[in-house]
C-alpha cells in the first residue's frame, strides 16, 4: 500500500511511519486474509491455463467463462456499493455497520504447551458489528459467548443480532453488511426475526436493510476488527479463561473502546421460522436465498410473526471432557481462573458443533 502511494503521489515526501498513522486514523487495516481466497476465480483461473482463455478477450460460447464474468461483474457490484456506504455522509439516526462470526478461538489459549494442543477445549465465540467508513467514529460492538452455554445455530447468531439491536435502540436505519455464509446470515429464519424486530416496539428502527457480499470478495470492516483481536489475544500471551478472552477482546482497540456484551442464558431465544415453502412455490418469480444480494424490512409492512422462546437450560459440555481439561490443565492454570473451568455446566450428551444444524434450505 505504501508503495503504491509513493508511485501514485511521487512528489508528497511521506515517511512510512506517517503514511501508517493516516492509514490508521481512517480505520483501515493492514491486515491480510492470506489463507482465504475465492473458490469461483480458482476455478476460472486454472481453466484458463488449461484451456488458453484470457479475461480480457472471453469467448461468448464457454460457459465457465460466462459464470465468472457474471460472478465478477456482482462483486464489484457489491464492492462499489460497499464503497458508496463507507463514503455516506455520518447521521446520528442512521448505523451502518459490518457483521461477521470471527473464526474459532479455543481456550485455554495457551499454546506454547503442547500438552494443551492435544487437549479437548472449548470454542468461544465472537459476533462483531465494526461501524463502516464515516461511522467508524461510532464504538464497534462484540457480542460474545462460549459452547457451554451455546453453539451457533442459526438461532444463537441470531440472538447476537438481537442483542445488537437492543444495545441500538434508538437507531432508526441500521445496514448490515454480510458475507454469504447461508448459516449465519443468509437463511429465511434470520428474515424472520428481522420481520420481527422492525415491527416491535423494543427498537425504534423504521429500516433495516441487509447487503450481501459476493461470495469469496467479502473483506469488511469487522475482518479489520479481528484481525485487532487476534493482535490483542499474541500480545495477552496466555489466555487461561473466558474472562480473559473478554478482556482482550475489550482491549482489541487501541483509543477506540469496544462495547462488549456477554451472553448468558437468558440472552439467548429459539427464533421461529415461518416460512411457507406453499408460498414460496406460488410466488412468481420465486425467491431465492442464493440469490438475494439485498433485503429491506420495513416498518409496519408485515407484523405476524410470533414471539421467540426462550433457551431452557445451557447446553454444556460432557463430563468426561470437562474433567479432562481439569485433570490435565488445573497445573499450569492460576487459581483464581480454574473457577470458571470448574463451574462450567455439562451436558449428558455430546453437544460439540454440529455445523449440519445451522443448514438452511433455499427450497
Amino acid at each position: 500500500m505504501y508503495k503504491h502511494f509513493q508511485e501514485k503521489y511521487p512528489l508528497k515526501k511521506v515517511s512510512y511511519a506517517v503514511y501508517r498513522q493516516g492509514v490508521a486514523d481512517r480505520n483501515i487495516s493492514f491486515g491480510k486474509l492470506g489463507h482465504e481466497e475465492c473458490w469461483s476465480c480458482e476455478v476460472f483461473d486454472l481453466h484458463c491455463k488449461q484451456i488458453g482463455h484470457e479475461k480480457k478477450n472471453l469467448p461468448d460460447d464457454c460457459n465457465v467463462c460466462k459464470k465468472w464474468k457474471n460472478h465478477e461483474e456482482r462483486k464489484n457490484l457489491s464492492r462499489e456499493a460497499y464503497q458508496q456506504d463507507s463514503k455516506a455522509k455520518s447521521e446520528s439516526a442512521r448505523l451502518i455497520v459490518s457483521a461477521d462470526l470471527q473464526k474459532v478461538i479455543m481456550l485455554p489459549r495457551v499454546d506454547m504447551f503442547k500438552e494443551v494442543i492435544f487437549t479437548p477445549r472449548i470454542i468461544a465465540f465472537n459476533e462483531s458489528f465494526v461501524p463502516v467508513g464515516s461511522y467508524n467514529k461510532k464504538k464497534s460492538c462484540a457480542i460474545l459467548w462460549h459452547e457451554a452455554i451455546s453453539v451457533r445455530t442459526k438461532s444463537d447468531i441470531t440472538s447476537a443480532f438481537h442483542i445488537f439491536l437492543l444495545l441500538n435502540r434508538d437507531a432508526e436505519n441500521i445496514t448490515y453488511w454480510l458475507d454469504n455464509c447461508s448459516a449465519q446470515n443468509k437463511n429465511w429464519g434470520l428474515f424472520c426475526f428481522f420481520v420481527h424486530m422492525i415491527n416491535c416496539d423494543d427498537v425504534a428502527a423504521q429500516i433495516i436493510e441487509l447487503k450481501f457480499f459476493e461470495p469469496g470478495h467479502t473483506f469488511m470492516s469487522a475482518d479489520s476488527f479481528h484481525h485487532q483481536v487476534e493482535n490483542s489475544l499474541r500480545k495477552k500471551g496466555k489466555v487461561y479463561d473466558f474472562q480473559d478472552f473478554v478482556d482482550c477482546v475489550e482491549n482489541a482497540r487501541s483509543g477506540k473502546k469496544v462495547i462488549v456484551a456477554v451472553m448468558e442464558l437468558q440472552n439467548f431465544y429459539q427464533w421461529p421460522d415461518c416460512t411457507s415453502q406453499y408460498k414460496l412455490s406460488k410466488t412468481s418469480p420465486r425467491p431465492y436465498l442464493q440469490s438475494m444480494v439485498h433485503a429491506r424490512f420495513t416498518r409496519a409492512y408485515k407484523s405476524e410473526v410470533p414471539p421467540p422462546k426462550l433457551l431452557k437450560e445451557p447446553k454444556g459440555i460432557l463430563k468426561e471432557r470437562k474433567e479432562s481439561i481439569l485433570s490435565k490443565l488445573s497445573e499450569i492454570i492460576p487459581t483464581n481462573r480454574l473457577i470458571f473451568w470448574k463451574d462450567l455446566p455439562v451436558s449428558q450428551a455430546d453437544t460439540s458443533l454440529d455445523d449440519s444444524e445451522m443448514e438452511d434450505s433455499d427450497e
